[in-house]
């Protein structure tokens, strides 16, 4: 009976702060830090408003990752998935968060951008967010999880991957389901620069299947000291063949646009700064025209170029699986 008493409370909390939580649009333009160089399918909206009361409740007790051991209980008249899918984008509120960005040089010479909100107190447990497939910063989830961290005093970073941040990345290079090589530079950054706080970390979606690939590399070595993983797509060959069925392909349409934008972006920054190399790899790739499903964006982008990997790299699946049996 109090299990299902304090579902209940917790339900009712969710409805109650849900319309409450929001995103910075980009209205105000972002302050950026001046810092040395550093020698890195779809979310039920629930589990993200209910994600900043797990971290709060369990970070403090349990110095290790979060289990899966309570099941995910939808709000009242949110069982539907499609429901929890679109509620977020369609009905919540936009605000606006005061950020600070910061870009990470990588070892490779490209570049992450980084939104800092939140007290600037180096000791306070810190809390990496991580978006997902097309995504940013300003995702909604992304943003309502940096605006509950703060109302209870922690400080939070968004991470956007590489080209997320609303300028392409200065490599043919992309961002992918595998790019724990980035996240790992990202981490020993922040470890840097707040050597006394503990660092916590939130992934969704794509951005959880990096953050458990990470952690299975990097076990007992990790400068984590909790991690929460939302809406992991463990199986992308399956979750590819998912989404290109009934209702579903309405988020693939959804995701191709932004994919072949992303890709689009990429050629004009190519084209206007006189990067002939990055201009011939994404040329060898072909038309985008005929682009229509994630297996023809993966046989055309993926297959061709090891270089160029972005979402749905079936490696990715290979490594987060076996290092979680491991």
């Amino acid at each position: 009976m109090a299990g299902r008493a304090s579902r209940a409370a917790a339900n009712r909390a969710l409805r109650q702060s849900g319309s409450r939580l929001a995103t910075h649009h980009g209205d105000t333009p972002p302050r950026y830090l001046n810092l040395p160089l550093h020698p890195g399918p779809l979310n039920g909206n629930v589990q993200l408003q209910s994600l900043h009361r797990s971290l709060s409740k369990h970070v403090s007790t349990r110095p290790t990752f979060l289990s899966h051991a309570n099941p995910f209980i939808p709000a009242v008249g949110m069982g539907n998935p499609h429901l929890q899918t679109l509620w977020g984008p369609l009905l919540r509120r936009p605000t606006l968060l005061a950020r600070t960005r910061e870009r990470l040089w990588l070892k490779d010479g490209d570049f992450l951008d980084m939104d800092w909100h939140g007290p600037d107190e180096p000791d306070k447990p810190l809390v990496l967010v991580l978006h997902g497939l097309t995504g940013s910063s300003n995702s909604p989830y992304v943003a309502g999880l940096q605006k509950a961290m703060a109302a209870q005093g922690w400080p939070s970073v968004a991470l956007n991957w590489r080209g997320c941040s609303g300028e392409p990345n200065l490599l043919s290079r992309s961002y992918h389901s595998g790019a724990s090589e980035d996240l790992a530079e990202v981490i020993a950054h922040l470890r840097s620069l707040r050597p006394l706080a503990p660092i916590y970390a939130a992934g969704y979606s794509l951005g959880g299947n990096v953050l458990l690939k990470y952690l299975g590399e990097s076990g007992a070595s990790s400068d984590l000291r909790g991690a929460v993983a939302v809406s992991v797509p463990f199986r992308l060959d399956e979750c590819a063949n998912r989404i290109g069925q009934g209702f579903s392909r309405v988020y693939q349409r959804h995701f191709m646009r932004e994919m072949l934008a992303y890709i689009r972006d990429k050629q004009h920054r190519f084209q206007h700064e006189g990067i002939s190399e990055g201009l011939a790899e994404l040329a060898a790739l072909g038309s985008l025209e005929n682009m229509r499903t994630f297996w023809d964006f993966h046989r055309c982008m993926v297959l061709p170029t090891p270089r160029i990997t972005i979402a749905g790299h079936p490696a990715a699946t290979i490594w987060v699986r076996f290092r979680r049996r491991r």
